[in-house]
């Protein structure tokens, strides 16, 4: 098995593992690794869970993967403010919206094809902001995920850093924590 497919199928294993967390969320963590574990053992004709839900949701990003193995640990998830959440929303919405629709004649999926170190060049200023800021969490995340497609397992660094997943979920935890301009003590 290559390594690309291996990654999806683990990251596939921990989608569901996270998922369990989150649906019964009062089991210990342990519960959550071994629901990941099960998800790679063959249920039918030598198929496992992990393989269904990489073939329905394709491969998951290695943001995704990286969230989802902090959900099983029962790690802190990294929090964004309600302001960050709604602008990658915007963001992902304008990106996926660009090669669905070619926005303004310029498909941003297309950077993702670009050399690596021109790539990792123009995401420098983000990753210094997010080290000014004090995000260290979100810039692990970015230095995996950039990692994961210099090591080959995307043949895009756009789907290295995010799917469609990541976008619903940060979509959800927008409207469940709140707008922007509303109090830090009503988003948290």
């Amino acid at each position: 098995m290559n390594p690309a497919a291996l990654f999806g199928l683990i990251a596939s294993a921990l989608v569901v593992g996270a998922a369990g967390a989150l649906l019964f969320p009062r089991l210990p963590r342990i519960v959550a690794l071994a629901a990941a574990g099960l998800a790679l053992a063959p249920v039918f004709a030598g198929e496992s869970v992990a393989m269904w839900v990489h073939g329905l949701l394709g491969q998951p990003s290695a943001t995704l993967a990286q969230l989802a193995l902090l959900r099983c640990l029962g790690g802190t998830v990294p929090a964004l403010g309600a302001a960050r959440r709604w602008a990658f929303v915007a963001g992902a919405g304008a990106f996926y919206g660009s090669f669905l629709g070619n926005f303004a004649g310029f498909d941003f999926f297309s950077l993702g094809y670009r050399p690596a170190g021109l790539f990792v060049g123009a995401l420098l200023p983000f990753a210094a902001w997010l080290h000014r800021r004090g995000e260290s969490g979100w810039l692990v995340i970015l230095g995996v995920d950039l990692a994961a497609y210099a090591l080959g397992l995307f043949d895009n660094a756009w789907n290295a850093l995010l799917d469609p997943v990541v976008v619903l979920l940060a979509l959800a935890a927008a409207f469940r924590k709140g707008r922007p301009g509303r109090s830090a003590g009503e988003c948290s």
